[in-house]
């Protein structure tokens, strides 16, 4: 998500994609002791958990879509729908948020009308940010 903003506000994405990449990696080591130095408790964070949890959720989808417009790109000429990606990738990325709000399923149903209330308000939120600017 933040490489398409950069991208957005012509910013330099390689070195915000180094940036994400870098900080991903260091995550599960910065985690624990950053909060035991700053809220004062020890945190049990599996690195091989995190590594397998960043796999499935950024490099996994990454290498889909990829291989989409790869593959997209062999069969027809996609330019005239580059424009469109931006708000897929808000889409997809708000998806890839409710998957993983999956293993808090007990306690939403418990709140089902706050649910329903906010899938409605933050939805679409993502995707019209992203077209917004397409309309001119």
């Amino acid at each position: 998500m933040a490489a398409v903003w950069t991208a957005l506000l012509k910013g330099d994405v390689s070195v915000s994609l180094a940036i994400n990449a870098l900080t991903m990696v260091l995550a599960p080591f910065l985690i624990p002791p950053m909060m035991t130095w700053l809220a004062g408790a020890s945190v049990a964070v599996s690195p091989t958990a995190l590594f397998i949890q960043l796999l499935t959720i950024v490099v996994l989808p990454l290498g889909i879509g990829i291989a989409t417009h790869w593959r997209a790109a062999q069969r027809r000429d996609v330019r005239p729908v580059l424009g469109l990606s931006p708000a897929f990738a808000a889409l997809t990325a708000t998806l890839l948020m409710f998957g993983g709000c999956n293993v808090n399923v007990p306690l939403m149903l418990n709140q089902l009308a706050l649910i329903s209330v906010l899938l409605v308000v933050v939805a679409p939120i993502f995707p019209i940010g992203f077209l917004v600017p397409l309309i001119r």
